[in-house]
């Protein structure tokens, strides 16, 4: 096992908190890179604030040794060796090379650190505490899993309201137009109702004129015009012959009464004795109560008359 306490013996001043670790380790060697969170505390808060997750945060050249080999020699800030997985030689170098030879073959600093960090990240090594390229990266995968999960179900829960937003704008949209449509078809149906008030109340002003006009009695206009007519002397002209007629004139907003027993004979006749024999026959029928002379004008040859006829009830 490494030795216990390694972080409480390199730093000298400050907590070993505040600091980033990246060890690797054999049975007896530990080689640590580390650096205060500080430094880098503002680039973090911008990742932080652009919902990107930090995995993992590395420094130094420790996580190239996620791809030595057990027998290798790396030539870069420092030079670090390798025999059999152990770290026999780690020495600073004056001057920093920026290639160095990995596995028989020269890489640049920048790509294989990065390639390093990628490995790092989804193998685990032998060598490396925990297994690991930091101490905490199991628990920061786990973070991470957990926060693809979060953002998943939040798209998930967002694309949901969004659709159910977008359902209810158009199910609105669709309410709004029957109302629409129903308030064309209410305002239509509102101006039929105003015509079929209209034609109720003139069907019964007709009927109400109708019935007063007595044409439901059992005599009515055929047998007294038959039954005058038969006994309408040869010589006696009719000029006029009103079967119950209006008590006044037309008027607008005004019931409609009628002279329901009366019938009003205009004509000529050439003398008054022709006349007087006409209204005496007239007399003579049951249904007839009285014969009225109302009018009689003289002119030559002729005389215009006027009969009111009252019918029994």
């Amino acid at each position: 096992a490494y030795v216990q306490g390694y972080k409480e013996q390199l730093i000298v001043n400050g907590d070993k908190d505040d600091f980033y670790f990246n060890t690797y380790h054999d049975d007896s060697t530990i080689l640590v890179s580390f650096f205060r969170k500080k430094l880098i505390e503002e680039l973090i808060n911008h990742f932080t604030e652009n919902k990107f997750f930090v995995m993992s945060i590395t420094g130094g050249i420790v996580p190239i040794l996620t791809l030595a080999s057990a027998d290798e020699l790396i030539t870069l800030d420092y030079t670090i060796q390798l025999s059999g997985g152990q770290l026999i030689k780690v020495e600073r170098n004056e001057e920093a090379i920026h290639r160095t030879q990995l596995g028989g073959i020269f890489y640049e600093k920048e790509p294989l650190i990065a390639q390093a960090i990628y490995t790092s990240l989804h193998q685990t090594h032998p060598c490396f505490e925990q297994g690991l390229l930091t101490e905490q990266l199991q628990q920061q995968q786990n973070e991470y899993a957990q926060f693809r999960q979060f953002v998943f179900f939040g798209l998930v829960l967002v694309f949901s309201v969004l659709l159910a937003l977008v359902g209810n704008y158009l199910y609105v949209n669709k309410l709004n137009q029957e109302v629409a449509d129903l308030e064309v078809e209410l305002t239509l149906n509102n101006d039929n109702l105003s015509l079929l008030e209209t034609l109720k109340q003139e069907k019964i002003r007709k009927e109400l004129l109708v019935d007063n006009s007595g044409v439901y009695q059992k005599h009515f206009l055929t047998f007294y015009v038959d039954k005058i007519a038969e006994t309408i002397p040869a010589n006696i002209d009719l000029q006029e012959a009103l079967i119950f007629p209006l008590k006044e004139s037309l008027k607008e907003k005004r019931k409609v009464e009628f002279e329901k027993h009366t019938i009003n004979i205009v004509g000529t006749t050439p003398s008054s004795e022709l006349l007087e024999e006409w209204m005496n026959k007239l007399n003579r029928y049951s249904w007839i109560q009285s014969v009225q002379l109302v009018n009689y004008l003289k002119t030559e040859g002729t005389a215009t008359f006027k009969l009111l006829i009252t019918l029994q009830e």
